[in-house]
């Protein structure tokens, strides 16, 4: 028994070992703080410098170094030189234009002229100065790990009975017992195009807090990942 646990303990430290040394090689850690910080807060030239650097250095992957410019481009699409300049970065590493092309789609396809929410909570000054005083008063625990999906947030604001309605109408039932504005209690969210691990993991601890209040289950056509 005691050798049987051993080896467990012998593989579980190698495959750490390993992930450690591909995290250290490929610049990771940097990536990921660099990721959440343009997802959290609203600091374009300290972002755009960054990002520089990152795409300067050779242990950041070409895939590393798009995503992380495809997220810049989605929050600050009107820099368009500083879009330009990363697009150069971006060919200088060997990035394919087909693959920098994706960066001109997302906008098109995600941009802030056809989405209908607030992604960044900087769509106005009072989101901007509220988005801004909740990070600086509720500190970060983990920076790997700051940003919340929007699909949380909608949730957050299903299960207090504070969504807009113009935004998301609903029907209510006959046989319901409770009054239209009640919040509910529990709500099946299903999304159509797929769901990530990061909504998983939001929604999970959003039902952890509940303690029994509510429930949430989230549903997909598919899972998503960076990848």
């Amino acid at each position: 028994e005691f050798r049987r646990l051993s080896g467990n303990v012998s593989k579980h430290v190698n495959v750490v070992s390993e992930l450690s040394a591909l995290i250290e090689a490929h610049g990771l850690l940097e990536a990921s703080q660099l990721e959440q910080d343009i997802a959290c807060t609203e600091n374009r030239q300290e972002h755009f410098r960054t990002l520089v650097d990152l795409l300067k250095n050779s242990k950041i992957t070409t895939v590393e170094g798009l995503r992380l410019v495809l997220l810049f481009a989605l929050r600050y699409e009107q820099e368009y030189n500083s879009i330009a300049q990363l697009k150069d970065q971006l060919r200088i590493k060997k990035v394919g234009d087909d693959q920098i092309g994706l960066i001109d789609k997302l906008l098109r396809y995600a941009g802030s002229q056809v989405r209908s929410s607030d992604l960044f909570q900087n769509k106005s000054f009072l989101q901007i100065a509220k988005s801004t005083l909740t990070n600086s008063f509720k500190g970060v625990e983990n920076v790997y790990t700051q940003h919340k999906s929007h699909l949380s947030t909608v949730v957050e604001s299903l299960m207090k009975g504070r969504l807009k309605e113009t935004s998301y109408p609903y029907m209510q039932s006959k046989v319901s017992g409770t009054a239209a504005k009640d919040p509910p209690r529990r709500a099946v969210v299903f999304v159509v195009g797929g769901c990530t691990y990061e909504e998983a993991r939001d929604i999970a601890e959003l039902n952890k807090m509940a303690d029994g209040a509510f429930s949430i289950v989230l549903g997909g056509t598919t899972i998503h990942n960076s990848m």
